[in-house]
């Protein structure tokens, strides 16, 4: 892979963004994006469109969606998601479960449920620190292209947890839905769930890496618009 691209945006392979999205954010959702273009870039800034699915909401049964826009560099961890994060579960067995459909996922769509903050998913896909001991464990729609399927994941929160994040995801291209959310605490009668979802923390972390060494040998720069032109 040809790292020029950083030279034109240093840090561009990761975008993310908390603000407004294409469609409209549900309260207290919050959407997570890290896109990154192939090389050479595409004309266009490849995003996710992250919100309350205005035909299913127009319909009377509202649900949240992710969607991939453009095209994605397989070289990055792209994820897009809306998520929540949640505190007071620590030692706590939990359960995430949701009506689940996907059309186009191209690696991996489904809900999430793991200990940390809201940064995490974006901190797994950018390879920051040691992510795969704490990768959010994942129940998927089962297919790339599905109708409707219930599904659920449960995960047990270590004592020592902070927070929980939660929500659905897509890893890679395509677009997933999520509706009839529900999230309780379960007994420990219940399996946790083993399914992690589709990120390659290894891989990306190497690509991640491979830029800032590209960055790090850059001239150096200067101060632009000191004076707020």
């Amino acid at each position: 892979m040809d790292y020029r691209v950083f030279l034109a945006a240093p840090l561009a392979v990761l975008v993310l963004s908390v603000g407004a999205a294409e469609t409209r954010m549900p309260h207290d959702w919050e959407p997570l994006k890290a896109a990154a273009p192939p090389f050479p870039a595409a004309l266009s800034q490849p995003d996710y469109e992250i919100g309350l699915d205005p035909h299913d909401a127009a319909a009377g049964q509202p649900s949240l969606t992710v969607k991939s826009v453009g095209t994605l560099s397989a070289d990055h961890g792209n994820v897009g998601a809306a998520q929540q994060v949640i505190h007071g579960y620590a030692g706590k067995r939990l359960r995430l479960s949701a009506q689940v459909r996907s059309q186009g996922a191209s690696t991996w769509a489904g809900l999430f449920l793991g200990e940390g903050d809201n940064l995490l998913l974006r901190n797994l896909a950018s390879g920051v620190g040691a992510g795969e001991p704490r990768l959010p464990m994942g129940a998927s729609s089962q297919s790339a292209d599905s109708d409707w399927k219930d599904v659920s994941v449960v995960v047990q929160v270590p004592q020592d947890a902070g927070p929980v994040v939660l929500g659905v995801a897509l890893v890679g291209e395509g677009q997933v839905w999520a509706r009839n959310l529900r999230f309780d605490v379960v007994g420990e009668q219940v399996p946790v769930t083993t399914t992690p979802i589709g990120i390659d923390a290894a891989r990306w972390r190497k690509t991640f890496a491979q830029g800032m060494k590209v960055i790090a040998s850059l001239p150096p720069g200067s101060l632009v618009n000191p004076t707020f032109d």
